[in-house]
Order: structure tokens, then sequence, then C-alpha cells
């Protein structure tokens, strides 16, 4: 089992849950862990403990900025609940991360699939998909993965050196309006079902299960175990799947339409040179407007500590052509 521990991410239509909703799911099912800190930027200061006075500020969370809530403070590896929106992929999503392995996901996927903004859900182990979906060589070596098996990518747009994830069945694919992971288990509804028609789910033969009782969600069982995508069996599950629907084909024609070159900011986790554990690349034009990375003149990064603040910054660069 990986040390990580296991995620259940959801995805859904952007703006579709705010604080209202949070709570609403923390007074009925709950968030599966018992939450003591909560970090948002217009509701904290950092990491604050969590009380019924924050509770009822939590209320007022318009789901349009980043907010996380953890069983402890002070070490990534506690469970935590995140909520992220993404203007530019028009989605929002909800992150359990670090979850154990008697962690039972039913409870709240049925509450997540009762919005009506749901579009799919996945659990699956958390380190494996961050493998196969991490670009920056830096980030892959600060997990301590062995990087030598690895191809790249030439991209003098790309602020580190780039790791050639293309052949990756686990990977995590973005696509307008969707998150898309062939995990262990998935969920998909709303948006997710207008990319994959329901009858195309449904008629896919690699499955362990597939159940399409429910009259807006197909919930698919792709492989026996939580850890079985990482085994030559669970792999090939992957890759049919994300050929049976087309995800590629999807994500390269969404990809030229839009003139590539990915959106003007880059969001990594890690351990960086000046005691950072995240760090954040903005890409400028001349005017100092943020702009797709492939159009940028400037760079510019910044190392965060746990709480958000800069520890260190590299002023402009000029970036690479």
């Amino acid at each position: 089992m990986s040390r990580s521990g296991l995620e259940l991410r959801a995805s859904f239509e952007l703006h579709s849950l705010s604080g209202r909703d949070l709570v609403e799911l923390m007074e009925s099912v709950g968030l599966g862990f018992e939450p003591r800190f909560l970090r948002n930027r217009g509701l904290t200061r950092g990491f604050e403990p969590v009380t019924s006075d924050l509770i009822e500020r939590l209320r007022s969370w318009d789901g349009k900025t980043n907010l996380e809530l953890r069983a402890a403070a002070t070490t990534d590896r506690a469970v935590s609940f995140r909520g992220l929106s993404l203007p530019d992929w028009e989605l929002q999503t909800f992150s359990w991360k670090g979850l154990p392995a008697s962690f039972d996901p039913t409870p709240l996927v049925n509450w997540l699939m009762e919005n009506a903004g749901f579009s799919a859900a996945y659990f699956f182990e958390e380190d494996d998909v961050a493998r196969q979906s991490t670009e920056a060589l830096s980030t892959y070596e600060a997990r301590g993965w062995k990087a030598e098996a690895l191809a790249f990518v030439e991209d003098p747009s790309f602020p580190d050196r780039r790791i050639d994830i293309s052949g990756n069945p686990g990977r995590a694919t973005l696509l307008r309006g969707l998150w898309f992971i062939a995990a262990p288990r998935i969920w998909l509804g709303g948006r997710a079902l207008d990319y994959f028609p329901r009858r195309l789910v449904e008629g896919f033969p690699g499955a362990v299960k597939i159940d399409a009782e429910k009259k807006n969600v197909v919930s698919v069982q792709l492989t026996p175990g939580i850890s079985d995508p990482g085994t030559e069996s669970g792999r090939r599950a992957q890759a049919a799947l994300r050929s049976w629907l087309g995800v590629d084909a999807i994500a390269e024609a969404q990809s030229r339409s839009v003139g590539g070159g990915g959106p003007g900011f880059l969001i990594e986790e890690g351990s960086y040179p000046h005691g950072g554990v995240r760090r954040v690349t903005i890409s400028s034009n001349l005017e100092g407007r943020v702009v797709r990375r492939n159009e940028a003149h400037w760079t510019e990064s910044f190392e965060l500590d746990p709480r958000g603040r800069i520890l260190w910054r590299s002023g402009r660069v000029l970036a690479q052509s």
C-alpha cells in the first residue's frame, strides 16, 4: 500500500458547491475524518483550528477559492480534504487525500452524486496516480521516485525538464469541465456522460463490474483491488478503458482548439531548495499580463511553505524560446 494512502477525487461543473453545501456534507454524512484545521484565503490566516465559529464562517465560502481541511496541520501525511476551482478548465474538484486502506467511499460518493453539478468521482492510490501524472522532473525526484527509465519531451516553454507521460494509462487527464482517471473505482455522471455516452460506458468489456442501476450515474469497478492498477494486468485495463472511451483523442482535440501551451501558471508540490513545499511558476507577456506558457516573455517562480507564505521568489526571468 502506498505510504500516502488512498485518494477520493470528485469532479463538478465550475461553482457547483459552496460553503453551505460543504457544511451540510459535514453535518450529515461527514467528511470521513475529523477535520481539526482549516485554511482558506478569504476565511483564515493560514491553518486555523476548526471551531463552531469557523464552521459558521465556512458557510460563506463561495467555492471559487481553494480550501483545505486537515486532520492535523503539521504533516502532509495527515488525512485532508481540498476544494479546488479551475476556472480555465470550467471545473471544481473535491479531493480527499491520505485515506486509510479501510476507508469506504460509498457514503461520500452517494452524497456527492446528488449534486446537480456532479460529473465524476474516482477512488485510487494517491501515489500511483501522482507518479503516472507528474510531468516536472524536480517534483518526481522530490518524491523519491526513480527517474532512470523516464522518457522526456523537449519543451522550451516548460519551466522544468518535462517528463513524457503520454504513455501512462493511469495518468489524470484534464478535459474541459472534467478530470478523467482510469481509477480502480469510477462513478460517471453529468458532464462525463456527455463526453462518454452511457451505452458506451455500459458496454466496456474489460471491467470487473459495471453498475448502471442509478438513473444519472454509471459506476465502474475497473480492477479487483485498489492496488491492482500498478500491475501489468491493471495497466492493460486502464489503457483499454481510455481507448474504449476515446479519452486521449478528446484531450488532443481540445488542446489543439485552445492553441496548446497550457494555462499561465504551474503549481507543483515537492521539496524545494529554499525550504518550500509548493512551487508556483507564473508566465506573463511584456505588459505583465498572465498568458499561456507558449506565449510568455517572462516567467517568475515562488516557493511557498505549508501555510502558503512565500519563502523565496526568483524575480522575473526571460522565458526560454
